[in-house]
Parts: structure tokens; sequence; C-alpha cells
């Protein structure tokens, strides 16, 4: 990823109603991505105040640093609500290895 990557910290919950269910296909229970970062990796998290200043206050946005690589580890089906059970894909963002440069 050559760019930022917006991410958001909403509770699975979060996508069954209101603004946030746009992202999410109840029909077809599909699909979520939970991306995980190691400890240290730097984000910006752009909280905006809440519902009194937000059309999306569940949202919790938060922005990854470009350069960043999805590592996929897996699929699971969860429940979501109530009852709904959900796919969700499992990604690790990590920052890419260091490629030694020869020496000129």
């Amino acid at each position: 990823n050559v760019t930022f990557m917006s991410t958001s910290t909403a509770a699975p919950d979060s996508y069954l109603s209101g603004i946030l269910s746009g992202f999410y296909n109840k029909n077809d229970n599909c699909c979520l991505y939970v991306i995980t970062a190691p400890a240290g990796t730097p984000v910006l998290p752009l909280v905006l105040g809440g519902k009194s200043t937000s059309n999306y206050a569940n949202e919790q946005e938060v922005m990854l640093p470009p350069g960043l690589v999805l590592v996929f580890q897996g699929v699971s089906e969860k429940i979501v609500g109530s009852s709904s059970s959900a796919t969700i894909h499992f990604y690790e963002a990590r920052f890419p290895p260091k490629i030694p440069l020869p020496v000129a």
C-alpha cells in the first residue's frame, strides 16, 4: 500500500444498522475485515468528538501509515449482533522487511 490506509475501530455490531451498515452486506453476512498491527506501529486516530460533531461517530477512524503490507491470517465465522453469523477476514499490517542494498 503506497498511500495511507483508512480503517475503523468500530465494533462489529455497529455495522448492522445506521450509517455504517452501508459497509456490510447483512444479506450475505459479508464481509468484515480485522486488521491487527504490531505494538509500536504508528497510527493517527481521527476521533471527531462523538455524535455531536460527526455523522460517523461510531466509526472512530484510524489512519495507518503508507508502505504497510497486509498479511492474510485466515477466515473465521463469528456471531455479530444477536444472532447473525458473519465471515471475518483477519490480516496483520506489517512493514515490509528491510532489503539490504549492494554497496556501490
